[in-house]
């Protein structure tokens, strides 16, 4: 040790503060993405949660087929059958039909 100039053992200590600077930076970055990973899966379980809810709840796949139906018959959840005013098993959602329903009330 006794051969080490002050300006080498400035340059190692450079060294190491800049090895000891990217080890950081790494261990940073790995923190970062394992976190943001971690937040993906709670979001996707938090969905597949509801989506389970969603898909077991009668009225709510109505609700669902309704918002994205274009046209044509929907079959009438049992629950909501004897609150329905037409007293039919098959609900027609045709723009003509729900118009002509709309005029007469």
């Amino acid at each position: 040790m006794q051969n080490l100039t002050p300006t080498t053992v400035a340059y190692v200590g450079v060294f190491v503060g800049a090895i000891g600077a990217f080890v950081g930076f790494v261990g940073a970055v790995v923190g970062i993405v394992n976190s943001r990973m971690a937040v993906r899966w709670k979001r996707t379980e938090l969905a597949s949660t509801y989506m389970k809810d969603f898909n077991n709840n009668p009225e709510l796949v109505f609700a669902g087929r309704c918002l994205d139906w274009n046209k044509g018959r929907l079959a009438l959840p049992e629950s909501l059958r004897c609150t329905c005013q037409m007293r039919q098993r098959l609900f027609n959602m045709t723009g003509r039909y729900l118009h002509k329903r709309w005029i007469r009330s």
